[in-house]
């Protein structure tokens, strides 16, 4: 009986020293492995989308348009079509010394009466005028003995240069161009590319 009893306490006593509920141990490294013990870096954030500067647009950073092309000239044909067919430029101011017809000198007929815009008249108001304005045109209407019309010249100031055209009574184009080489040489020799009057 007194054996029993201590048989009995000897596994009770086994029992409760065994560990309950516990943690199975960790599995022991290989030999040669190396454990690191540092602690990871915290993951860096991502960079911030770099904004434009102040003020700056798409549009300021997109490539530059090409120039225009000068839209104050138009074709001889159209420039006829508006101006010249239509006599418009006769409602203009006369130039200086063309109240009437006068004799021709130049290659435009034996009569001719020259025709100028409001650009050319505020010129010649002033005294202190050294070119023809951006603007400026001049038309010349030049007539034969009988009195009829047999030539229409027309200049035309734009910033790249004079604009020469000249059609026959019939509106055919003679000449039409920026510095066209048939009219400008004969025109150098006039005041800023005018020989019909001159600057005040």
């Amino acid at each position: 009986m007194r054996g029993s009893l201590i048989v009995t306490s000897v596994a009770l006593a086994l029992a409760l020293a065994s560990p309950v509920g516990c943690a199975p141990q960790a599995r022991e490294q290989e030999p040669g492995t190396v454990v690191s013990t540092r602690t990871p870096p915290p993951s860096e954030p991502s960079s911030p989308t770099t904004a434009p500067p102040s003020g700056t647009t798409e549009a300021t950073r997109a490539p530059k348009p090409k120039p225009k092309v000068d839209a104050a000239v138009p074709s001889a044909g159209s420039l006829y079509r508006r101006t010249i067919a239509k006599r418009r430029y006769r409602s203009w101011s006369k130039a200086p010394g063309f109240s009437r017809r006068q004799p021709g000198t130049g290659p435009h007929g034996p009569r001719v009466i020259v025709y100028v815009n409001d650009v050319v008249d505020r010129t010649l108001d002033r005294s202190s005028a050294r070119r023809w304005a951006v603007g400026s045109k001049i038309a010349k209407d030049g007539f034969d003995d009988s009195g009829r019309l047999i030539k229409v010249a027309y200049m035309h100031k734009t910033r790249r240069g004079w604009y020469f055209a000249e059609w026959d009574g019939e509106g055919n184009v003679i000449a039409a161009g920026l510095r066209d080489p048939l009219c400008a040489d004969c025109h150098a020799r006039g005041d800023d590319s005018v020989r019909s009057f001159g600057l005040p």
